[in-house]
């Protein structure tokens, strides 16, 4: 919050350097440490009359979040000028990972097309020349999945590559990440991040609530975003062309594996299944429905009743929830109840949605 005639504060021992503006706002400015490292950088005053003049956007730089330096810049921002949240414009969830032969077998395949994200419809792809015996081949080193005008896109790349460590003579812009990867023992020169930068999160809710900095600063929330995330907007098929509407019965290949529950992590006790009642009511309802006789006799009606369950899980944010309960992703389940749709004889199970303790 600031009003368009105020002027920036520069806390003690710390630099403030002003600059033009851009496209949207009219002042910026970027507050250093006395060591020269970027911690904040502001932009205030738009130049459109349907923003508030009092609006003013914060980044805090890369190195920042790696240090766990926010709650730092918290307090020095408001040194610099009286402000008061507002919401997150963008959130940013990574895994950064090493990659082994089969996951290196699987990226070449995203790359040819012969294994496919489901339910992305636009992207990139970013490749290199390589050589490997004497052999030239394209090789990838950055894949990303959604449009320009998606709130949530989904970029798979080569981290190693990004950093110069494949390079001979280049130094890497960001030796800290280097040193957190070292420290957990991974090997540098096979390090690959999935990322998903999510944007307009001020219209996004968790749980039915606001993201607020309660939610950024707890780590189990972090990792849920990017379990729900994960599970529920990259699911890898085969391109078998068993594709029909919204039936889709290409085989799921398993990409990372990721832990849905262990000792390690402990779930607030709002996040416990049951603290939803209502919610997960609903959703076992549609569990039933969707394993009843007249869904799984007819295509039509499974397809319609799956793709409810579907957007009842996405629209409640309950996708990690599901995962964790049924040790699948709502996706999987409705993929595997599908199999047996339809005439004939079939031999039948224990029916998911009885399964709950």
């Amino acid at each position: 919050m600031l009003r368009p005639d105020d002027d920036l504060n520069c806390p003690n021992g710390y630099r403030l350097e002003n600059y033009d503006g851009n496209n949207i706002f009219k002042k910026r400015a970027i507050l250093f440490d006395n060591q020269g490292t970027k911690l904040i950088t502001m932009l205030w005053q738009p130049h459109s009359t349907l923003l508030s003049k009092n609006l003013m956007t914060v980044q805090f730089s890369n190195e920042v979040l790696y240090f766990e330096r926010e709650r730092e810049c918290i307090e020095l921002l408001s040194q610099v000028c009286e402000n008061m949240f507002n919401s997150f414009s963008r959130l940013d969830v990574c895994l950064d990972f090493q990659v082994n032969d089969t996951q290196s077998a699987i990226i070449r395949k995203l790359f040819n097309g012969s294994i496919y994200v489901q339910g992305k419809a636009e992207g990139s792809i970013f490749w290199h020349e390589s050589e490997y015996k004497g052999i030239k081949s394209r090789a990838p080193h950055c894949l990303s999945w959604g449009s320009p005008t998606s709130k949530i896109r989904c970029k798979l790349y080569n981290k190693s590559r990004e950093q110069n460590l494949l390079s001979e003579g280049k130094e890497s812009e960001k030796p800290y990440i280097i040193d957190i990867w070292k420290s957990a023992g991974f090997d540098i020169l096979r390090m690959w991040r999935l990322e998903f930068s999510i944007t307009s999160t001020g219209q996004m809710q968790w749980a039915d609530k606001n993201i607020t900095w309660n939610e950024y600063f707890d780590c189990n929330w972090w990792y849920m975003l990017f379990l729900s995330l994960y599970t529920n907007r990259f699911i890898v098929r085969k391109n078998e062309g068993k594709r029909n509407g919204h039936k889709n019965n290409d085989r799921i290949v398993s990409f990372i594996e990721l832990p849905t529950m262990s000792k390690e992590l402990k779930w607030k006790k709002s996040e416990e299944p049951e603290s939803r009642p209502e919610v997960v009511s609903a959703i076992r309802r549609a569990m039933r429905e969707l394993e009843s006789p007249i869904c799984q006799s007819s295509c039509y009606i499974f397809d319609a009743q799956s793709t409810a369950l579907r957007r009842l899980i996405e629209h409640t944010g309950m996708g990690a929830w599901f995962l964790v309960r049924y040790g699948k992703s709502v996706h999987q389940y409705c993929d595997e109840i599908g199999q047996n749709i339809g005439s004939g004889s079939f031999k039948v199970g224990l029916k998911p949605s009885m399964s709950w303790d």
